[in-house]
């Protein structure tokens, strides 16, 4: 029983806790790279786990390669299950709900093995654990209860087909505009307007939160 934490071997400990997982992995992760995304997609087919992940389905993050969409159709073929949620920022790696990681890293190459990240590996802490399982379990409902943001491959190949336009028409990665496109679930949308209201009044400007 352990809560050590995390600031290197990020993509090391996936790896390890990946290895001895057989029945339920989930990741939440804004971004997600093809390479750590293909890595997965092919230990997947080699394991009948239950695998979800949730991330955002942003179009200039897509344009930028900030997230892959080509790697979040690897793990849906792969038989994962992806859903849509925006502004998500937290990442969370939990393995047969017995162990877990969370902290700053994307489920990202840069974020297992470049940048300065910090986290927490918990593992055979079973209230500790199950907090986390649970606040994974509610923000999946939430999802599903706002509608229908599982990831199709039909709405990938839309997506793909609009980002070949788009990039076409771009001489670089930075632009001075951006694509504001982005699909995925709100969760408290109305909650969120009434508590940047009380803190920012009626006039003024949207600081884009």
């Amino acid at each position: 029983m352990s809560i050590d934490l995390m600031d290197k071997d990020f993509g090391s400990k996936f790896h390890i806790e990946l290895s001895t997982t057989n029945e339920t992995l989930r990741i939440m992760s804004p971004f997600i790279s093809y390479k750590t995304a293909s890595y997965l997609a092919n230990c997947l087919k080699n394991k009948s786990m239950d695998c979800t992940i949730i991330t955002r389905f942003n179009r200039e993050e897509f344009l930028q390669g900030a997230n892959s969409l080509e790697g979040i159709e690897a793990l849906l073929k792969s038989g994962a299950s992806v859903y849509a949620l925006q502004h998500l920022h937290s990442k969370l790696y939990i393995f047969d709900d017995r162990s877990a990681i969370l902290g700053s890293a994307n489920f990202s190459m840069n974020g297992f093995f470049k940048n300065h990240e910090l986290g927490i590996f918990v593992k055979e802490e079973e209230a500790f654990v199950g907090n986390i399982v649970e606040y994974a379990n509610q923000l999946l409902d939430s999802i599903k209860y706002a509608g229908d943001f599982e990831v199709t491959q039909d709405r990938i190949d839309e997506e793909k087909k609009q980002i070949s336009e788009l990039i076409s028409k771009r001489t670089s990665k930075s632009t001075d505009y951006k694509n504001t496109h982005r699909w995925g679930a709100i969760i408290n949308q109305d909650e969120n307007e009434r508590e940047k209201k009380k803190i920012y009044g009626d006039n003024i400007m949207d600081p884009g939160f």
